[in-house]
């Protein structure tokens, strides 16, 4: 299945941190939060309950990472993108 494409600048973490508006049309989108605290390797994500059914390709999303300037990678409780 193909992730969500969304674009933002993610020149640095700090850049990234912040509320985030996702879509893949048909009128379904979802506004997660990139938060700046630890979750363990990764930071932490917060997302409405709504969001894991609205858009089901972001359902085991758990947490994210900045690897790379501008490669931003959202990550499940494995660590996996």
């Amino acid at each position: 299945a193909a992730s969500p494409a969304f674009a933002l600048d993610a020149k640095s973490e700090q850049g990234a941190t912040g509320v985030w508006k996702l879509s893949q049309g048909a009128g379904r989108e979802c506004t997660i939060q990139l938060r700046a605290e630890a979750k363990g390797a990764v930071r932490a994500v917060g997302m409405p309950p709504g969001c894991r059914h609205t858009m089901p390709a972001v359902a085991k999303v758990a947490g994210w990472k900045l690897p790379a300037p501008e490669r931003l990678e959202l990550l499940d409780q494995s660590g996996a993108s």
